[in-house]
């Protein structure tokens, strides 16, 4: 199941921004993802009890507001959502909300799932297209064979990288045997994630990356320092941004970006705020 909160706002509003704003910058129209938590392409929204209703506000005035025609210059997310069709009934994972606005034929790359029954589900949507399925842990995808969310030799066109993790944990060690480690990320993965991002800036070719965390507000900072040391350590430019708080969980993303003229980054819905 999709969360269905604010935090899917956050990520995918972030995502689809970046995505448009990268195709605009290429004149095959195309972009080269790597998506490490692919969700299958549909899910259905978790309960939400009436007293947490706030936490889903901003989705529910986003799917609100794609019922009639958008008007010129609405952000691209409800593009996105229109096209999809998406509702807490029918929520859609990053692949197809891109794929709604880029064009499933201009994407290229490959998105990690670990579920196997999700991950067939993704096969079949992306039969016969430039987008393979890693139906692996997205650490494997670091050092295995061909390195599948590397980039690619001789890349040539702009690339988006996307990481949206259930957890980042201030644990000093993650529990390798645990089935859920696909679900959470902390310090011991900077090395994996750094190592994706340079063989990308490698390529010279313009990137966005994202990595998000829906944490409790105790694994704030230490989220921003974990960011701010895998763009240090692969020369990219940061930024975080973050939806309106009500109490419970803070979602956070990490916006970091490679090779952008005057290191101009895109824009995002007025609700989504640079911190």
């Amino acid at each position: 199941m999709a969360k269905g909160n604010n935090g899917n706002y956050l990520q995918h509003s972030i995502e689809v921004a970046n995505a448009s704003f990268l195709q605009s910058l290429n004149k095959k129209q195309s972009i080269h993802i790597s998506l490490t938590h692919g969700m299958a392409p549909y899910e259905l929204c978790d309960h939400c009890d009436i007293e947490f209703l706030h936490t889903r506000r901003l989705l529910q005035i986003a799917f609100d507001s794609i019922q009639a025609e958008l008007p010129e210059g609405t952000h691209s997310i409800l593009h996105a959502y229109r096209r999809t069709k998406a509702s807490f009934e029918n929520y859609p994972n990053t692949g197809e909300l891109l794929a709604a606005i880029i064009g499933r034929d201009h994407l290229f790359g490959t998105i990690a799932e670990v579920d196997k029954e999700k991950c067939q589900q993704l096969k079949n949507i992306w039969i016969n297209t430039n987008v393979s399925i890693f139906n692996k842990d997205w650490r494997y995808g670091v050092n295995v064979g061909s390195r599948p969310l590397c980039a690619p030799e001789g890349l040539n066109i702009p690339w988006l990288f996307s990481m949206d993790p259930n957890i980042f944990s201030t644990a000093e060690k993650i529990d390798t045997k645990n089935d859920k480690i696909f679900s959470y990320i902390n310090e011991s993965d900077i090395g994996f994630i750094s190592k994706i991002l340079n063989s990308f800036s490698n390529s010279k070719q313009p990137g966005i990356a994202t990595i998000f965390s829906y944490g409790q507000k105790n694994t704030v900072n230490p989220f921003k320092q974990f960011a701010t040391d895998i763009a240090n350590n692969t020369s990219g430019g940061i930024a975080f941004y973050q939806v309106p708080l009500r109490g419970g969980n803070v979602p956070i993303g990490a916006v970091i970006y490679y090779n952008l003229i005057n290191n101009n980054l895109p824009i995002y819905p007025d609700d989504i705020q640079q911190i």
